[in-house]
């Protein structure tokens, strides 16, 4: 057991780096693609978005003589803004690392060349700033739970709640306290870690929830009222980053060494919350 913690504590952080690389790959392309001027009108760049797949672009005129332009990739929206003859993309809502760079290819390749030349260099260095600049902090974890046994054919309603501490950008431990109503009142606690990903301005509530994660926990549980001790241990996905409710998924197994016979037994649980 105590090798297994170790090559946890060693390897998530790592997996955690390799799971953040897409979103800062993604945020250094955006951020490049606000910056840039390009050296053409407002019209011209929708014109010239008009010809790609799933873009869609329209400029409206206004009895001011002003004009304003923009337009979608897919659900995806952005406005072209054009100032002293340049013009400039402003996206409203989170583009894919595809999608932008779908919009800057026919609007300027050779700054687009330039950009894929220094893109490793540049998320790296993104990377190592945010480690640098990350300050430790808590947050909270709760919800409700619905669960099945394979040694029941209830679903057994719960909830949980404990706290969360970021330790680095992409590592989470976590600590709950958990109640489920299976015919007998079960308790449990648990810790555990998470793989996941700080997102600054973009957690949901403002309690420090990632907006996705990977978990690993452990912890003993208790049956009453004849007593039955055990421990349970598993993996769950955790997606909090949604408009609707956020959600947990677990599976795990629990091993009773306490009131009967040892034996294993499967787990799955659904639930709503942080």
């Amino acid at each position: 057991m105590r090798l297994v913690l170790v090559t946890l504590l060693v390897l998530l952080p790592g997996c955690g780096r390799w799971l953040g690389l897409a979103a800062a790959r993604r945020e250094v392309v955006s951020d490049a693609l606000q910056a840039q001027r390009f050296p053409i009108g407002a019209e011209e760049a929708t014109l010239r978005l008009r010809g790609q797949r799933a873009v869609s672009t329209r400029c409206d005129r206004f009895a001011s003589g002003e004009v304003r332009c923009g337009g979608c990739v897919r659900s995806h929206c952005f406005q072209l803004v054009e100032e002293q003859g340049l013009t400039r993309v402003a996206t409203k809502d989170d583009l894919t690392e595809a999608e932008l760079l779908q919009l800057w290819e026919p609007l300027d390749a050779e700054s687009l060349t330039v950009l894929r030349a220094e893109l490793a260099d540049r998320v790296q260095d993104q990377l190592i700033e945010q480690e640098k600049a990350f300050v430790p902090r808590w947050g909270l974890t709760a919800g409700l739970l619905a669960g099945v046994s394979t040694d029941a054919t209830s679903v057994g309603p719960g909830g949980r709640a404990g706290v969360r501490r970021w330790f680095d950008v992409h590592l989470v431990g976590h600590a709950a306290f958990e109640y489920r109503y299976r015919g007998d009142h079960e308790v449990s606690l648990r810790v555990g870690l998470e793989v996941a990903r700080w997102t600054e301005g973009r957690l949901w509530g403002g309690v420090g929830a990632p907006p996705a994660s990977v978990s690993f926990f452990i912890g003993p549980l208790f049956r009453l009222p004849a007593f039955r001790g055990g421990v349970r241990t598993g993996v769950g996905l955790h997606i909090t980053d949604l408009k609707s409710a956020p959600l947990f998924f677990e599976v795990a197994a629990e091993t009773y060494f306490a009131g009967e016979a040892s034996r294993v037994v499967g787990n799955f649980t659904l639930g709503i919350g942080l």
